[in-house]
């Protein structure tokens, strides 16, 4: 193992402590215990991963922080670990020691290499919600794209125009939805070229997901995406929902993710009471549901685009965003 480096980085902004903590953690072949890095060395090494410090309005103290954290995390996962080998002391009198805390990156179990072979959604979006109205369907997403439970990037579109009597709507895995993306993009290209006069419906989209969707599947290579499609197909309102297995059915109101516990309660509230309901008063239930979901969903965010369908084409409004008051937040636990 290299020895340590202490040594500040040439454009370091303040001096960081060298000292280093022993921790409890009993080192493998040896009688002692791991020290944990100093300062000065967390910082070297987040230099060495890419990071950019500039970006970051960080302090001397923010640096002492961390370390703590670093330490206080392994700490409380050695006793975890420890509660799990108190099962099994009989096979191993001398209690367990850690050889290294490098995991073995590119060693899978076998549940492991099954997720591996189907991916794992990295960057994902949340809720898609859909609406008939009297002569067309309205779809809304918010514009957030997480990274686990980052709210990283605040800024991506999940709603797409098709053609002009199609849209669509994707939650789930944002790199699946651009490569469905391009392929549905492609796809009526494809058709145009043909010049017969002939284009894709939501009806035969629907449909055609559908196939995708049970193909990728059933190679243990699913696209991890739940798909909103909408759309007026000879004079008819069409909503549809297709998930990553090919499940698919239409419904008056649509709503994938969170929302199809918090949102689609509200919206079956109003559309099962009325034969129909107009375009005002679909926008404005979608928009009510926006907000209830940016109040109670982690992964939603207070900036969205509505996408609206009718025989007059295909209008796509946003970013915007709700009207929120959080006066009453802390009266809920």
């Amino acid at each position: 193992m290299p020895p340590p480096n202490q040594v500040p980085a040439p454009d370091q902004p303040f001096a960081l402590p060298l000292a280093r903590e022993e921790s409890t953690i009993p080192r493998h072949d040896t009688e002692k215990n791991w020290v944990y890095p100093s300062e000065q060395m967390f910082w070297n090494a987040m230099l060495r991963k890419g990071w950019r410090w500039r970006e970051d309005d960080l302090g001397a103290q923010d640096m002492s922080n961390i370390i703590k954290i670093h330490n206080t995390n392994n700490e409380q996962a050695w006793q975890e670990i420890l509660k799990w080998e108190a099962l099994h002391a009989g096979e191993c009198p001398c209690g367990p020691t850690l050889k290294r805390f490098g995991g073995k990156a590119k060693e899978f179990s076998p549940r492991a290499r099954i997720r591996h072979w189907m991916g794992n959604p990295m960057v994902t979006g949340t809720s898609v919600l859909g609406v008939k109205f009297s002569g067309g369907v309205i779809l809304a997403a918010d514009m957030l794209g997480s990274y686990g439970s980052l709210a990283r990037f605040r800024n991506v579109s999940r709603l797409m125009k098709v053609n002009d009597n199609t849209i669509l709507g994707a939650s789930g895995d944002y790199a699946d939805y651009q490569h469905l993306k391009h392929i549905i993009e492609q796809m009526v290209i494809d058709e145009e070229l043909l010049g017969d006069g002939h284009r894709c419906g939501p009806k035969a989209l629907h449909s055609w997901l559908t196939r995708v969707m049970y193909n990728r599947r059933s190679k243990m290579n699913p696209l991890w995406n739940t798909v909103v499609i909408g759309g007026v197909d000879g004079g008819k309102s069409f909503l549809g929902y297709v998930d990553k297995l090919g499940v698919a059915y239409e419904a008056p109101t649509v709503a994938t993710g969170f929302g199809a516990y918090l949102a689609q309660p509200l919206m079956r509230e109003v559309v099962e009471n009325k034969e129909e309901i107009s375009q005002q008063e679909a926008r404005e239930l979608v928009e009510r549901c926006l907000k209830v979901l940016y109040y109670r969903d982690a992964r939603s965010y207070n900036k969205h685009e509505i996408a609206i369908v009718t025989e007059a084409g295909v209008e796509i409004v946003g970013p915007l965003s709700s009207e929120t008051n959080w006066d009453i937040a802390h009266m809920v636990r």
